[in-house]
């Protein structure tokens, strides 16, 4: 991510802390200026087209912990939202209905 994004940037918007975990809510913005892929099912699916243009979406992250150390890392992003905010999504996908 930080070889695609210029001025990477992760601000935390909130963050919870309950038992062994950890719940954070935060935003990923930057400036799209290098290679982005993306993949599915493990192979490669698409190269998103070099545009400069920036993105701001939110993403929580759940670690749970173990003797200070994180021993498992879940993440819920919105795959869609950076691809159509770099322009790298044909308009029939986006147009879909869910």
């Amino acid at each position: 991510m930080r070889s695609a994004f210029d001025g990477l940037r992760l601000p935390v918007l909130k963050s919870i802390y309950h038992g062994d975990q950890v719940w954070a809510r935060l935003c990923l913005q930057g400036r799209r200026s290098g290679a982005f892929v993306l993949f599915k099912d493990g192979a490669l699916d698409q190269v998103v087209p070099l545009t400069g243009r920036e993105i701001d979406f939110e993403q929580i992250h759940v670690l749970s912990l173990r003797d200070h150390n994180v021993i498992r890392h879940e993440a819920v992003r919105d795959d869609v939202t950076t691809p159509d905010q770099l322009g790298g999504l044909p308009a029939e996908a986006r147009s879909r209905d869910t």
